[in-house]
């Protein structure tokens, strides 16, 4: 497909002035939006906020990009001007673009709201295409409860709409020769982990076949339905048809981003994280929403690397995002030109930009003061820090930068440009306390006050920990749960849900938490001295993990990630060798190995540190291979090491790739001290722990990142980061 390069500074339809408008001039975009926030026959507990504000955001998006307002069809609750998303609505509007579509069309179809699962009938000429029994639904507004059909032939819940009906319509549309770019931001089953409404703040997206009446009998039939060792993922929802039609129905190409696989519940959350003005939002449409409105063009798969990379560093573990399709490597909407992430300066009472935090534009940002929107840097007036970020704009103040001293607000006039030259990032771990269902006393409540109350610098060693009041989100929420304390990601609620189908996952469940989540036992002799600097230490681990994360997210667009080409090859341990797809979060098990290839591809000296992140906030250093050894990668050289994978921890682990170009007569850049040990499940006796005497030093790492004031600055130009991700499962 071939795209006409659209200039960035040029306005296209409702495209906002400065934006990167490089939508294809020779296709015709089409959108379905649709947002499920009220559930009318559900209970009171499964209602919604977010959906609604998905869509609309998305709206803007299209419309920031370009795509004319009468193009973009909107079906949901609580939006103005919006019909409701019910079961004909929903259908009516697929048939519609499946009806109407042409070669030239790109199409968006964006489907938020609840997901869930039920039996595959008997006889149902759709079971092959569901290999665990099971069908994936989405649930319109008005969803109703399981019927028992006639003639003992199973059953259905009234109104669901259908994976198959979902793919039939996409095939009908690629089968025409359209692009169909689908977002499907729903749970479609909850089959190991639930939400137990740790956070006010968090909700899942997810209504377990229990909650629609699905009798426990059904359930438990259909399972052994499965072929064995099959695993579902998400990619079955609305992926195109397998049989002998598919060539004709993919030639139109695809890409699908689901929320979740089908094993998992997807969050809803009120976002960005800590403003006081955020809203609730699904997690994943927030992320890519954030990706689209700012950043650099880049493909599908460089886009669900992005949003992979992005959960990391907001420490989401337990929720891995699916992307698939025919067309992963093209541009996003043809968007093949580089984003010029610039806003018009406006002047009410204060000087501000028409951009915030919606757009990942936060307080210590630094913009570049321009003339007009097409100059150079080499032009600058002058530069500015944002002071304040709101949702959609931001509070502006003159900085010294680049050696251009600071200018007044009238120097900088109002009508010019700031456009973003140093990201903000921020390194603090916000830490939630659930002690709901501690057992009475709870042994961890003068432990926990004692770090709540510490001095500045007194606490949590090494990192800058926020306590968050009940009910609000966290980066780790310490869960107790008996008399243990748990150290729970954002979105997994107060307590384990391994009761749901089939019974034989429970024992599975438990094992999942105890290998890929830490916990604290108090033995009858521990101290609140001995228990806080333990917890701490667990803190202190989880913050420089969740940080490196962050800095990931903040190098997913760098240049440097051209330069080296990072390739990883599968082993099984049956021998059976597979590629590594970016984009994709592969299952992995005990004896597993991957070959990682590093080489430099571009005409620079590179330094190369790859370090290993398990599920425990453990982090180890694989390149380059030992104390001292080089990890320069020259022009055009390349170099290999080998991983095993082992079941000693489980969940979702990554391989961190950084990369810096090197500088003449200058040290190398190794980040291998960042390496710390994986954190056990510990009883904390009379003895206690020692303080890690090198703790100190290793958080140096991060001081490249940090200045003075506490405020964060930007990574150099010169450094890029991937991200590799995978599950390690038993």
């Amino acid at each position: 497909m071939k795209y006409r390069r659209v200039k960035p500074w040029l306005v296209a339809g409702g495209c906002l002035l400065m934006s990167a408008c490089s939508l294809a001039a020779n296709l015709n975009y089409r959108a379905l939006l649709v947002g499920v926030s009220g559930y009318p026959g559900l209970d009171a507990k499964l209602q919604l906020e977010g959906p609604r504000n998905d869509v609309t955001r998305m709206r803007g998006v299209l419309l920031q990009r370009g795509v004319p307002a009468q193009n973009i069809a909107v079906l949901a609750d609580g939006v103005p001007g919006a019909e409701l998303p019910t079961r004909a609505n929903i259908l009516g509007q697929l048939d519609r673009l499946a009806s109407t579509a042409k070669p030239n069309d790109y199409i968006v179809l964006h489907m938020a709201g609840h997901g869930s699962q039920q039996p595959v009938s008997p006889g149902s000429p759709f079971a092959r295409d569901e290999p665990d029994g099971l069908f994936e639904i989405f649930l319109p507004r008005d969803v109703g409860a399981w019927q028992n059909l006639p003639g003992g032939k199973g059953g259905a819940v009234q109104n669901a709409i259908f994976d198959h009906e979902i793919r039939a319509a996409v095939d009908r549309m690629t089968a025409t020769g359209a692009f169909v770019w689908g977002i499907f931001d729903s749970c479609h089953s909850a089959t190991l982990v639930r939400s137990a409404g740790g956070s006010e703040e968090v909700r899942m997206r997810q209504v377990s076949p229990q909650d629609l009446g699905v009798p426990a009998t059904a359930m438990d039939r259909a399972t052994p339905r499965a072929p064995a060792g099959t695993v579902a993922t998400a990619a079955t929802a609305v992926a195109p048809s397998s049989g002998a039609g598919s060539v004709a129905a993919n030639r139109g190409g695809s890409a699908f981003f689901y929320a979740a696989q089908t094993s998992e519940p997807t969050p809803e959350m009120r976002l960005p994280a800590g403003h006081p003005k955020r809203t609730s939002h699904g997690l994943f449409s927030f992320v890519m929403m954030q990706a689209l409105e700012g950043g650099a063009g880049m493909s599908y798969r460089q886009l669900s690397q992005y949003v992979l990379t992005r959960y990391g560093g907001m420490n989401e573990t337990r929720v891995t995002p699916l992307f698939s399709g025919t067309a992963l490597d093209s541009a996003v909407m043809g968007q093949d030109a580089a984003t010029v992430r610039q806003w018009k300066l406006t002047d009410a009472k204060e000087l501000t930009v028409g951009a915030g935090a919606l757009a990942d534009l936060e307080e210590g940002a630094v913009l570049a003061i321009l003339p007009t929107p097409i100059s150079g840097l080499s032009e600058a007036i002058g530069y500015v820090q944002v002071s304040r970020a709101e949702l959609a704009t931001a509070r502006i103040e003159p900085v010294d930068y680049a050696g251009i001293p600071k200018k007044t607000d009238t120097e900088l006039k109002v009508g010019t440009v700031g456009r973003l030259v140093q990201q903000a990032m921020k390194f603090s771990l916000s830490v939630g306390v659930d002690l709901q269902q501690c057992t009475r006393p709870c042994a961890f409540d003068a432990p926990l006050t004692r770090l709540r109350n510490a001095k500045p610098g007194e606490g949590v060693a090494g990192a800058q920990v926020q306590w968050v009041a009940p009910g609000q989100a966290a980066d780790v929420r310490l869960t107790a749960i008996g008399d243990r304390l748990w150290l729970m990601p954002p979105t997994l609620g107060g307590q384990q849900a391994c009761t749901l189908r089939p019974m034989a996952l429970k024992a599975a469940c438990d094992d999942q938490m105890e290998r890929s989540l830490v916990s604290i036992t108090l033995g009858s002799l521990a101290s609140p001295g001995n228990a806080a600097q333990t917890i701490g230490r667990a803190l202190h681990a989880a913050s420089r993990a969740a940080n490196l994360m962050r800095i990931a997210s903040a190098l997913a667009s760098s240049p440097t990630n051209g330069q080296v080409k990072t390739s990883v090859a599968i082993t099984s341990k049956g021998g059976r060798r597979t590629a590594y797809v970016a984009g994709q979060v592969p299952r992995l098990e005990d004896g597993d190995k991957l070959l990682v290839t590093l080489e430099n591809t571009g005409r620079v000296s590179v330094d190369v540190t790859a370090l290993y992140l398990d599920s425990r906030y453990g982090i180890t250093a694989m390149f380059p291979r030992g104390l001292g050894a080089s990890n320069r990668l020259e022009s055009a050289a390349s170099d290999s090491f080998e991983l095993e994978i082992h079941d000693d921890t489980l969940g979702l682990e990554r391989l961190a790739v950084i990369a810096v170009e090197a500088e003449k007569q200058s040290e190398r850049a190794d980040f291998s001290y960042l390496a710390q040990p994986s954190l056990p499940s510990e009883t904390v006796t009379r003895g206690g722990n020692e303080a890690d005497g090198n703790a100190l030093f290793r958080d140096a790492g991060f001081a490249e990142y940090a200045t003075r004031g506490g405020r964060p600055a930007a990574v150099s130009a010169r450094t890029g980061m991937q991200v590799f991700s995978w599950q390690v499962v038993r």
